[in-house]
């Protein structure tokens, strides 16, 4: 059983397989305009105009 410290209301917990979880991120990202580079290594991250 799981509890979490921020109260009592009903939770649900998504059980995916991680790369199937990252595959579609990824697509989602590509669909909103971002230029996703994949094997690459990331020093940081740049927004430009986000919250």
């Amino acid at each position: 059983m799981l509890s979490y410290p921020d109260g009592d209301r009903d939770r649900r917990a998504l059980g995916i397989q991680r790369p199937v979880l990252d595959r579609v991120l990824l697509d989602h990202a590509r669909a909103c305009g971002v230029r996703v580079r994949e094997k690459m290594r990331v020093l940081g991250v740049a927004v430009d105009g986000g919250a």
